[in-house]
């Protein structure tokens, strides 16, 4: 949610200045003026870096500046080992709403050709919730409008982070610690730069199946008009982001060549690395409207596992260097690893035409200079009524965030068929056609992008209810089913929080398994922000899929009657088509320990299980520094006491291990379907 909140306020505030380390600075928010004194290393365009540019047609021409790319300093992390639970008590720094900034859609935004198919009412088929419990409030634990509300889940924790504090949850529903503010995980870090003292919102999460970690991050200032900007991420170094610890990077984002604020800023995790884009603003003194200009969109990409072991991972970055593209959300791989060396499959919508946008980052960690950023490759929409700029409510008029691609772009493998799953909002019909949402299937298989989706459809006025549906956020299961979460309002309905879904086999096209109510909102949104209403909603909602491959996960803001005005509410809930329709992954229930150290005779990876009864056995793979990972056992290894509930010990020799080289070693749990499932990390260091 940007910049909105960027705008602080002052009044009994003393402003820290902080001392800015030397390095690279990358561009997030507005950019510093004074910039940082070191500039990254610009690598000169080439056929492979250079991007085709903005087109009127799926797979035309390019007419649009190439992008570039650029290595940063190595940014080394501090390292926290409290539990989060003894944090010190620092309050989150206020963020009064702020407009969202987004430039105007050139393409045609009068009424489309074409009626949209109506959607007849349908009976509420989809699963209720597993768990439906409170997440964080505006009053006890946030600030500013809106709450950016957004989570992610793994094998025991969710986390949820809003503007600006993060809660971590037993899965449950019971507090795993008392919230605490991103200023309090970050009191004792030390980087000198303002991810210590100040934080600004826009919180993202995202959690790593391969390595069962969670990334959590937020932007940081000391002066909106004149930066530095940091993107401040941290890592959790364990499963457990209560007692594990973590690692706090904080990343530059602006740098003497783009100078510019890091607004909405979106995560992706991929076997090589953590994916974030940022949609770059070159800021006035306040940050006004009037006066900062879009600039370009800018991706990053880091290490991932650099990132989790606490080793200095320098950003490498691609500029777009174009006001044509906007808001690049990168692929997120969840029940399903990407082939070795696929590159991370960014989308973003067209602003000129009706089509998607698909970019590649291949971001080579071993030799940065070899890195590149190319597209895109238009896929075709079904054309559609721009949505409105806000929707109706018994309140405050509401911010629909437009022509933006919504989180979180998935990433697929299903029996081969590789894909990416997207969403955004448009209008359901001609005006006044109440807001809807169209979500997409777009084929990537092997690398390559079709120029028509799969199946798409654009969703909404169900049984012609006449409510808006809009902030959506879908994800997909193992075996194909697609769960889409939302906000519905109108002019008479308070805003809920609902979802809808298809399974694998249901018609193409279609959310026929009839649209649930996961929470009911009894109030509206109806207080001031300055002299003016408070309209920002969202900035982006939170659908994500369980570590066991089947079970959803989703987050939502909403208001209840009785609270105070303007105090925002949020839910998480779960929810699974399994058992009939989906088979969760195989797990050892609990894997009570998995680890590698050297030996005289290489390195030992050693793991416990408690229980077999859905596994048939074990792979152990190795990753050579930042390189490609490679299975080491020929054969399966196979469990000792298959389809029971007992447990055993494992212990697997890798007897070619360098000693001169660093090594991180996973575990792969094979179920006897043949559904593979991913278990820990363990880094080994180089020995002389």
């Amino acid at each position: 949610m940007g910049r909105r909140r960027m705008w602080l306020t002052l009044v009994g505030l003393a402003v820290v200045a902080l001392a800015v380390s030397a390095g690279v600075l990358r561009g997030e928010d507005n950019a510093l003026r004074p910039k940082q004194n070191v500039a990254p290393t610009l690598l000169a365009p080439s056929a492979s870096t250079s991007a085709a540019g903005k087109t009127t047609a799926a797979g035309g021409a390019s007419t649009a500046a190439d992008p570039t790319i650029s290595v940063g300093a190595p940014i080394t992390p501090a390292s926290i080992d409290l539990d989060v639970r003894n944090l010190p008590v620092v309050p989150a720094n206020p963020l009064p709403q702020t407009p969202e900034y987004e430039p105007l859609p050139t393409k045609d935004q009068g009424p489309q050709p074409g009626p949209v198919p109506s959607i007849p009412a349908q009976a509420p088929d989809m699963p209720a919730t597993i768990q439906n419990f409170d997440g964080m409030t505006h009053d006890l634990n946030g600030s500013g409008w809106p709450p950016d509300t957004n989570g992610d889940v793994g094998a025991s924790f969710y986390i949820e982070a809003v503007n600006t504090s993060i809660g971590i949850y037993n899965k449950n529903g019971t507090p795993a610690a008392a919230p605490f503010t991103f200023t309090s995980l970050w009191s004792g870090a030390g980087t000198g730069t303002p991810c210590d003292t100040v934080h600004h919102g826009d919180p993202t999460v995202v959690y790593d199946p391969m390595g069962a970690r969670f990334f959590v991050g937020d932007f940081s200032w000391t002066n909106i008009g004149s930066g530095p900007y940091y993107e401040c991420i941290a890592v959790s170094k364990t499963a457990n982001p209560v007692v594990g610890g973590w690692w706090l990077y904080a990343i530059p984002a602006s740098d003497a060549g783009h100078p510019w604020l890091n607004d909405y800023p979106k995560m992706g995790i991929w076997p090589d690395g953590l994916y974030v884009t940022y949609n770059m603003f070159d800021c006035d003194a306040t940050c006004s409207p009037g006066g900062s200009p879009f600039v370009e969109v800018r991706a990053q990409a880091l290490s991932r596992t650099a990132m989790e072991a606490g080793s200095a991972a320098p950003p490498i970055n691609a500029d777009l260097n174009s006001t044509s593209y906007f808001t690049l959300a990168p692929s997120t791989m969840r029940n399903d690893t990407p082939p070795a060396g696929r590159e991370n499959l960014l989308v973003s919508e067209s602003q000129s035409s009706f089509t998607w946008e698909v970019w590649k980052f291949h971001a080579d960690f071993v030799t940065p200079g070899l890195s590149t950023f190319t597209g895109p490759t238009n896929v075709s929409q079904t054309s559609y009524t721009i949505a409105p700029p806000t929707v109706a409510t018994p309140g405050n008029l509401l911010d629909t965030l437009r022509e933006r691609v919504m989180v979180q772009n998935q990433y697929t493998d299903i029996a081969g068929a590789e894909s990416l799953w997207v969403n955004h909002t448009v209008r359901t019909g001609l005006s006044p056609a109440p807001a809807g949402i169209q979500w997409a299937q777009i084929n990537v298989t092997g690398g390559i992008v079709a120029a028509a989706p799969v199946q798409q459809q654009i969703y909404g006025n169900v049984g012609n209810d006449g409510l808006h549906r809009w902030m959506g956020s879908l994800a997909v299961d193992k075996a194909g089913n697609l769960a889409l979460g939302y906000s519905a309002a109108n002019s008479s309905s308070h805003p809920s929080i609902r979802y809808n879904g298809r399974l694998a086999g249901d018609v193409a096209g279609t959310l026929p398994q009839g649209e649930a109510i996961l929470f009911s909102g009894t109030a509206s949104q109806t207080n001031n922000c300055g002299a003016g209403a408070c309209i920002r909603w969202g900035d982006y909602s939170g659908m994500t899929l369980d570590p066991d491959g089947c079970t959803f996960w989703y987050t939502n803001e909403y208001y209840l009657s009785g609270a105070a005005v303007g105090d925002w509410h949020t839910r998480i809930g779960s929810f699974t088509f399994a058992p009939n329709n989906c088979t969760t992954t195989p797990t050892v229930v609990s894997i009570a320990r998995f680890a590698a150290v050297r030996t005289k005779r290489g390195v030992a990876a050693s793991w416990r299980t408690s229980s077999e009864t859905q596994v048939a056995g074990f792979n152990v793979w190795r990753q050579g520094g930042v390189g490609r990972w490679t299975k080491l056992n020929a054969k399966l290894i196979p469990a000792k006491h298959a389809g029971q509930a007992r447990g055993a010990t494992y212990r697997y020799v890798d007897r070619i291990a360098a000693r001169r080289s660093p090594y991180n070693y996973r575990l792969q749990v094979v179920a006897p379907s043949g559904k593979r499932a991913w278990y820990g990390l363990s880094a080994v260091q180089a020995t002389r």
